[in-house]
């Protein structure tokens, strides 16, 4: 019996995520209504626990929503995923040092925050593939034709 209740922890990990997506999606919502509250009660951000319901949530609506469809939004996506992987962190500390001198309102910042490392990701993965050399650098695979 696997960690999940199935011979398979893979499936039973998947029909978990399935079960739990609604209450991982409720979770996430009180996160974020209650998470102000809950920093300040903290001491701020630094004392932020880390909040597993994220993975859930994401895991369960992809499991319900896309398993068995393909097309060519998934596959470039699941292309791009590693050189996504690469940069965000890149992106995420530059991006939030300046928009930290800003000194906007935290959601406000949060929000850019997130926009900005999707759209740096998003335009490093596009400027990396049509570099055939870089493209081993960044997970993806050698051109189409290429040696």
């Amino acid at each position: 019996m696997g960690l999940f209740g199935h011979a398979d922890d893979r499936q039973g990990a998947w029909a978990a995520a399935l079960r739990l997506r609604w209450w991982a999606l409720g979770g996430a919502v009180l996160a974020l209504v209650g998470m102000p509250r809950l920093l300040d009660a903290l001491g701020g951000w630094d004392t932020l626990p880390a909040w597993g319901q994220s993975a859930w949530l994401a895991l369960g609506f992809a499991r319900r929503h896309l398993r068995g469809r393909d097309g060519p939004w998934r596959r470039m996506l699941t292309e791009a995923v590693f050189t996504f992987y690469i940069v965000h962190q890149t992106v995420i500390v530059v991006a939030g040092h300046h928009l930290a001198r800003l000194g906007l309102p935290l959601l406000v910042e949060a929000t850019l925050l997130v926009l900005l490392t999707l759209a740096g990701c998003a335009l490093s993965y596009l400027a990396v593939r049509q570099v055939g050399w870089l493209r081993p650098w960044f997970g993806l695979p050698p051109p189409r034709g290429a040696a």
